[in-house]
């Protein structure tokens, strides 16, 4: 099923199949979510922007995926690529890649679903490997992750407020988190805190469409997450979007 290579294919017989992700089909789903590699689908762009000889935008913050890039209309494509069947060829591959993020967001919406309903404050937390999954656009908020691996695991834009982050069996620097506000937790393990501080700080990337934060507000968030703990947690280590980083000792992430 996870080849089908249309969305709304693959959502319909989802429906007939599983309906919703439950303690009977999550490793399953798990699987299917696992199997949806971007290493793969990256290598491809690549590899068909260079043989097209298709160059990106000076601007375009997406530039790694090549003609795959979300922001690459397809009058680019035709203006650049002059051949038909090539410009089909390039059209197709942007695409794919296009499809590929819908086939993860339903997913990842149905691993999310799953978790908010079985392992939250008052369920407790759930045992469950999500190791080298990537999670895009999911509402994971009010997850307790404490019996959740994440080892390998990649946070797109997705919503963690009011969640508990102390994943099992995950060392701090294996779990990736690309646009999320993990500010919003209500808990974070202390050595990733110190790593998402220093890595993912508001405006290293692109947060959830509508989503901001004051200055003010991520300093007072991130010290109530850090409970007095951290060095690296005074408002003077703090980088905030455009902030250029402390370089003092203090500011460094290490624990007290």
């Amino acid at each position: 099923m996870i080849q089908l290579s249309s969305p709304s294919a693959f959502q319909d017989i989802w429906k007939i199949a599983f309906k919703e992700a439950d303690d009977n089909n999550i490793d399953s789903v798990v699987e299917m979510a696992r199997l949806k590699s971007d290493v793969e689908i990256k290598a491809k762009c690549k590899a068909g922007s260079s043989r097209l000889n298709f160059k990106n935008m000076p601007t375009d913050p997406w530039s790694e995926w090549g003609i795959c890039s979300s922001v690459v209309t397809h009058d680019e494509v035709v203006n650049q690529i002059r051949d038909p069947k090539d410009q089909d060829e390039g059209w197709r591959l942007h695409q794919a890649l296009a499809n590929d993020g819908i086939f993860k967001s339903f997913l990842s919406d149905q691993i999310a679903g799953y978790l908010r309903r079985k392992s939250n404050r008052a369920t407790g937390s759930r045992m469950l490997d999500l190791s080298n999954v990537y999670l895009l656009w999911a509402n994971f908020d009010n997850v307790d992750f404490s019996g959740v691996n994440l080892t390998g695991a990649t946070f797109d834009r997705a919503s963690l407020k009011g969640s508990i982050l102390r994943p099992k069996d995950t060392a701090p620097a294996a779990v990736y988190f690309l646009g999320v506000p993990w500010w919003e937790a209500e808990a974070i393990d202390l050595q990733l805190l110190n790593i998402l501080i220093v890595t993912a700080q508001p405006g290293k990337a692109l947060l959830p469409q509508g989503y901001d934060i004051t200055y003010e507000e991520y300093v007072n968030k991130v010290q109530a997450l850090c409970q007095n703990k951290l060095q690296i947690c005074a408002k003077k280590c703090l980088r905030y979007k455009t902030m250029p980083f402390q370089n003092s000792a203090e500011c460094q992430p290490t624990m007290q």
